[in-house]
């Protein structure tokens, strides 16, 4: 019979998916990543902040319009923060408008 924990290992290790064991080491590096690759990028101001949940990283936006034009830069800030820990962490980045 096999357990609960030894399915969801399988899973995890078939979908190629990561349990973060140190959220805040990926939010300070997508902070990282906006700082420097993205900094002349007019968006940078209206991002208010993110949040890690479930390898997806919740970016909170000002603004609706901003997020038309963080969309086109999804897949590169994917890459970037990916790339910036050395583990596929962030398999997608959500952004959601708040009010301010």
């Amino acid at each position: 019979m096999i357990t609960l924990k030894e399915v969801l290992k399988e899973i995890c290790e078939r979908y190629a998916l990561k349990v973060v064991d140190d959220r805040d080491a990926v939010v300070k590096a997508f902070w990282k990543i906006i700082e420097t690759r993205f900094k002349n990028e007019p968006f940078r101001e209206y991002i208010v902040g993110c949040k890690l949940r479930r390898n997806k990283l919740v970016v909170s936006v000002s603004h609706p319009a901003v997020i038309q034009e963080m969309d086109a830069s999804k897949e590169k800030m994917i890459k970037a923060v990916n790339n910036y820990l050395g583990e596929s962490n962030i398999m997608d980045i959500i952004f959601k408008v708040v009010p301010t």
